[in-house]
């Protein structure tokens, strides 16, 4: 599931979309087997009120490419594939300072 959402996000990216279905999913598929109800509300209540002030940040990079975006999810889910627990710490940390310099 994760990959076919990663596929979806480059797909989209190559054509110049943003893809907020897919990330927003991914994420929630990416923590909902960890079976913490509180942490996959938080994370939904995160998504709501992210996509809602979105086009407001202007904080850090104002425009982060979709194709990095989506490169940036990749690399998570290669590092989660590979079983690489250093590296997907880092992919996600490296992710989510993109979110963070944007607030």
């Amino acid at each position: 599931a994760l990959d076919r959402l990663v596929t979806g996000m480059e797909t989209r990216a190559a054509r110049d979309e943003i893809f907020p279905e897919e990330d927003r999913a991914f994420h929630e598929a990416l923590y909902r087997p960890l079976g913490n109800a509180l942490l996959v509300t938080l994370l939904q209540a995160f998504w709501d009120v992210y996509y809602r002030v979105r086009d407001q940040l202007t904080g850090g990079e104002a425009h982060v490419p979709a194709t990095t975006t989506a490169a940036d999810h990749r690399r998570l889910l290669d590092a989660i594939a590979a079983r690489d627990p250093t590296a997907a710490a880092t992919a996600m940390a490296d992710h989510f300072d993109g979110i963070r310099s944007r607030f």
